[in-house]
């Protein structure tokens, strides 16, 4: 839970592809980057159509998880639910049309939306936008040795902007990250782009104090 008070930071959200009229909202600025790394994870946004309800939603196993998500979203638009379905996974949702606008812009291109929104959203506030990414698709793995653990903090996804936007954050904040794909060759599953933390544990030790995931990702 992010404790601090915070401006409301006016944020637009202009399509520039589009050419569309900017949109703008009022939001907490701090909540709404943890939401946008969310949302490039694990998140979706539902668009109905005319005359019909959007929403942002997000569908993940752990309720710590679910609840800093809900608490970010009843800051942003003020109103958000939470609850477990029969397979134990908690579903987070909210209804606003400006959200879902704004996070739009994102799946168009989250590289773009990373260099060019207008207050550079996620540029003010890398640590809540970093944690809201790990948490949806971060990991830190651990692999025993003979005489030692050696540990990898990683984040994984199929799309190299999302990857590329979270490495420029990383990097803004003083970490060394490296990027490489993988691929099953067995399978026609995408390439997955593999984002790794470099350092030893004092740089592990450093993500997890300013990060401050809810997931610690240890396995």
């Amino acid at each position: 839970m992010m404790a601090n008070p915070y401006k409301k930071t006016e944020v637009w959200r202009s399509n520039i592809s589009k050419g569309l009229l900017a949109n703008r909202i009022f939001v907490r600025g701090e909540e709404l980057a943890y939401l946008v790394g969310v949302y490039i994870g694990d998140g979706n946004i539902i668009r109905q159509g005319q005359g019909r309800r959007n929403y942002f939603r997000a569908k993940v196993k752990s309720l710590a998880f679910a609840s800093s998500i809900h608490y970010a979203l009843r800051s942003v638009i003020g109103y958000a639910r939470i609850r477990q379905d029969k397979y134990g996974y908690y579903e987070v949702r909210g209804y606003s049309r400006e959200l879902v606008e704004y996070l739009a812009f994102w799946r168009e291109n989250p590289l773009m939306a990373y260099e060019h929104v207008e207050d550079h959203l996620c540029k003010h506030y890398p640590y809540v936008f970093i944690r809201g990414f790990y948490e949806s698709e971060g990991s830190l793995l651990v692999k025993r040795h003979i005489n030692h653990y050696h540990r990898t903090l990683r984040m994984v996804n199929t799309d190299t902007r999302k990857i590329t936007a979270v490495e420029r954050a990383l990097q803004s904040i003083g970490f060394k990250t490296t990027v490489f794909p993988s691929q099953d060759k067995r399978s026609n599953r995408k390439t997955m782009h593999i984002l790794i933390v470099l350092g030893g544990m004092e740089e592990l030790q450093r993500f997890f104090t300013v990060i401050n995931p809810c997931i610690k990702g240890w396995r």
